[in-house]
């Protein structure tokens, strides 16, 4: 995978040293602050010198926000994380760089300790439609707006968020991460199908599916993928992927009736 450039990792470290002021304004509750249940992060001043640490807490999530923001709000605002790239640019794979950026921002490690994140996360990701992009966009927007549900699903397919997920919400994700796919491997402008794959290859090997055990055991291109989040042999591990995911989607509603 080609990694995006890492010239925000590079800014963190060009600072120096000057007392930064991130608490709360008197008088107010630490959520007044929050613009429709989601936190804002302030911009960096131009011409500071800061040390990488106060840079670093100056945009991460206050803990007394982590208090009080509900776990809806909490996901958007991990989402508008200004750093959350660094999934994709700081290490040789998603996995590493996920947890890269969790060691950086409090606002996944208190999403990771939500007992209702799973079930928060499902609903957000049932109203995400990989394909809504304005077609007068440039490419460049199309670019971003297909790595955000693939950060979104990056952050999903943590296996902390996935099994909690049973019965029909195991059923509906699977369904939605099938439909996600189909229409991005349809769009020849968008790209990111491969978030879809995290999410359905960790289920599988999490809830031990034995066709997708034997494949796992005996390939190790989709141990990369379910432990590393990485593609190695991309267009035939995707393939596979997506065909036994759909018998796998079948057996559990068969199950269910």
């Amino acid at each position: 995978m080609n990694k995006l450039p890492i010239y925000i990792f590079i800014l963190i470290f060009a600072l120096g040293c000057k007392e930064i002021n991130t608490n709360d304004t008197p008088g107010n509750k630490p959520c007044d602050a929050l613009v429709n249940g989601v936190y804002q992060y302030p911009e960096i001043p131009e011409g500071h010198d800061w040390t990488t640490e106060q840079v670093k807490e100056y945009i991460n999530l206050p803990d007394s926000i982590c208090e009080c923001i509900s776990t809806d709000g909490l996901i958007q605002s991990c989402l508008d994380y200004p750093f959350l790239s660094l999934i994709n640019a700081v290490s040789s794979t998603t996995q590493n760089g996920y947890y890269f950026v969790e060691s950086q921002f409090r606002g996944l490690t208190e999403l990771e300790d939500r007992d209702d994140a799973a079930t928060c996360l499902l609903n957000y990701y049932l109203s995400i439609d990989p394909s809504a992009y304005d077609q007068g966009w440039e490419i460049s927007e199309i670019a971003g707006f297909a790595m955000d549900v693939l950060f979104f699903e990056v952050i999903f397919s943590q296996q902390c968020f996935l099994s909690k997920l049973k019965g029909n919400e195991l059923i509906n994700l699977i369904k939605s991460a099938i439909e996600k796919y189909d229409k991005r491997i349809n769009d020849e402008v968008l790209f990111g199908e491969r978030g879809s794959l995290f999410i359905l290859a960790r289920l599988m090997f999490m809830n031990n599916y034995s066709p997708f055990i034997e494949i796992y055991e005996s390939d190790q291109s989709y141990q990369y993928l379910v432990n590393e989040l990485e593609l190695t042999n991309s267009s035939h591990s995707a393939d596979e992927v997506i065909s036994l995911s759909r018998n796998y989607l079948e057996t559990l509603i068969n199950n269910e009736k």
